[in-house]
């Protein structure tokens, strides 16, 4: 019954109003032929009527189950819709709260540190060998 909670709609609705009316009229026909039979035995008559009372009790239930499923699909859609709509009013808020940052590409980055040379502290350069 897990996939009808996604799954319910008009269509499955109304296909379920056909099924159940179809059950019900196999059903009252069993009946029928049940009472019309002479040479069935009281206590299997009774059993009949009992299996047939049981699956209409069944149908029923499920017919109700269905329908709250729908509610709730129902009830599901719309929340999805109004967190959507929510959604897209805080991305369209945020998207005119930003600004676009300036592109030039005339601009040439100058660093400070690769300009001017690097003498060491005490005048005097040693090798990296020297230092190893």
């Amino acid at each position: 019954m897990f996939f009808l909670l996604f799954f319910v709609d008009k269509p499955v609705a109304k296909m379920a109003d056909n099924v159940s009316l179809q059950i019900e009229k196999a059903l009252n026909s069993i009946i029928n032929s049940t009472d019309k039979s002479s040479n069935l035995k009281k206590e299997l008559r009774q059993e009949i009527h009992i299996t047939v009372r049981s699956l209409r009790k069944l149908v029923h239930s499920l017919r109700s189950e269905l329908l709250d499923t729908k509610q709730v699909n129902q009830k599901m859609c719309t929340e999805v819709k109004q967190l959507k709509d929510t959604l897209d009013k805080e991305r369209a808020m945020t998207s005119a709260r930003q600004v676009a940052t300036s592109v030039n590409d005339n601009v040439t980055l100058e660093n400070s540190w690769s300009m001017t040379p690097v003498t060491p502290i005490a005048g005097k350069k040693k090798l990296f060998s020297e230092i190893v």
